[in-house]
């Protein structure tokens, strides 16, 4: 092939690309339109994830740096994907260790053949092995109350190209952290129900606080 013929196919291929990506977005934008359930958003942009990688899995992998391990907490499943994939898993991070890595470095961890790990990392190879996975491609991110990645196992185009799973996170992100703030509410109204009410002060300066006379509620104990 000449070099006119090579262009042409990347030219073709970018045309492929940008209007599969453009096309995911506004179905995405249209199906977030009357949604405000965090968990319905965070579900509907793991299928357009799967969707435009022609993936067989697209989940989030919340980490916990305390423990070391990963928990895979909201997930979309393919048709074609084997049953054991929809399983929720914990993964000891030293089975995966470039994940720690690459979560402190802020860099995508892309795997294209699985194949290709099966020496130099031993451990990761074997892990992915027992899952199916063939491929994977993880997306860290770290905001305020969430650690984890943005994941896509076995996709099938666009292997190579994280972008629209850069996208993604930030909505996802958005998501987690409204859930979780909203579970931090219940809590303290729960908590702070226990209380006279004329018992209780609010301190918001600086950080956020419940005090009363049977102690101090802070941001690290919720």
């Amino acid at each position: 092939m000449d070099d006119t013929g090579f262009e042409l196919d990347v030219q073709q291929l970018m045309v492929g690309y940008l209007r599969d990506f453009q096309q995911t977005l506004s179905e995405l934008e249209s199906s977030f339109r009357d949604i405000e359930d965090s968990k319905e958003i965070i579900k509907g942009a793991l299928q357009a994830a799967g969707k435009f990688y022609a993936a067989d899995r697209a989940y989030v992998l919340e980490i916990d740096m305390d423990l070391h391990i990963g928990v895979n907490t909201y997930e979309w499943c393919s048709e074609d994907a084997p049953a054991e994939l929809i399983h929720s898993q914990r993964i000891p991070l030293e089975l995966i260790p470039r994940l720690e890595v690459c979560l402190k470095q802020n860099e995508p961890l892309i795997i294209r053949d699985v194949e290709d790990i099966r020496i130099s990392y031993p451990s990761e190879y074997q892990e992915l092995m027992q899952q199916h996975i063939s491929s994977m491609m993880a997306v860290p991110y770290s905001k305020r109350i969430n650690t984890g990645f943005l994941v896509v196992d076995n996709p099938r185009k666009y292997t190579s190209d994280p972008s629209f799973l850069l996208l993604l996170q930030y909505v996802i992100v958005l998501e987690l952290n409204e859930i979780k703030q909203q579970q931090t509410l219940r809590m303290v109204s729960k908590r702070v129900s226990q209380y006279p009410p004329m018992d209780v002060h609010i301190n918001m300066f600086g950080r956020f606080e419940v005090i009363s006379s049977q102690g101090v509620l802070s941001d690290d104990d919720f």
